[in-house]
């Protein structure tokens, strides 16, 4: 009885043992686990610490680039118009005319259209701005040499004034170029930007609405205008009905 009970006590004390070693491996295969799983999550911790020391030391050179990035997007936005008007149309037209001492007599227009959407970048400012853009045609007749000036004249409009289309002929007996062009124009809204429109300066009794002349005394308390055209006061009057 003593020997079974001795054979007994050897087992029951073998199966601790190999109870107490199991749980031994099984707590250092958790540990070692564990530990595995922080090490990665240091390193993954030290490379992200390491990216923001990086950026918090450059913060000061963050700081200028942002400000100087808001100045030329400011300064980019305050190039373009607060809208497009048929006003402010007729008065490009008018500069036309002027810059190249010749006349347009008729024009077209579209209605402007939104072509993008964007918002402001400035802190704590969520303004919604669009760039609208219009369409404007006309026909025009001057030399060569002054049509290569007028498709620079556009180019140097910073991109307010585009050529879209253009239907031109060149007469060999004149030198001159006979072309109809399409120009689209361009202006940036929103609810921050008050349009401004420009005056006009266009005079009554005239076949050319782009073009002002010197006022004509037709007594009775009228004044009527000549457009640059030899109009008799007839004709004027004609006009002012």
């Amino acid at each position: 009885m003593k020997g079974v009970s001795r054979s007994r006590l050897l087992i029951v004390l073998g199966i601790a043992l190999a109870m107490i070693l199991f749980s031994i491996l099984v707590v250092d295969s958790r540990i070692k686990d564990a530990s595995d799983e922080i090490s990665v999550r240091h390193d993954e911790l030290q490379s992200e610490y390491d990216r923001l020391k990086k950026i918090d030391d450059s913060s000061g050179e963050y700081t200028v680039q942002t400000d100087k990035f808001n100045a030329d997007y400011d300064q980019m936005i305050g190039e373009f118009p607060c809208g497009i008007t048929q006003n402010n149309q007729i008065m490009f037209l008018r500069g036309v005319e002027d810059e190249f001492d010749l006349r347009i007599t008729t024009a077209s227009y579209t209605d402007p259209e939104a072509v993008y959407q964007f918002m402001s970048v400035m802190p704590g400012n969520q303004e919604g701005y669009t760039l609208v853009r219009s369409t404007l045609q006309f026909p025009m007749q001057l030399s060569y040499s002054e049509w290569k000036r007028f498709i620079k004249y556009l180019e140097e409009s910073g991109g307010l004034q585009v050529l879209e289309t253009v239907s031109a002929s060149y007469d060999n007996s004149n030198g001159m170029v006979d072309a109809d062009v399409t120009i689209s124009e361009y202006a940036i809204t929103g609810d921050d930007r008050k349009e401004v429109q420009k005056e006009t300066e266009v005079e009554t009794g005239t076949d050319n609405i782009f073009y002002s002349g010197s006022p004509l005394s037709a007594g009775a308390g009228y004044q009527y205008y000549n457009a640059g055209t030899n109009e008799s006061r007839s004709g004027i009057r004609n006009d002012l009905r």
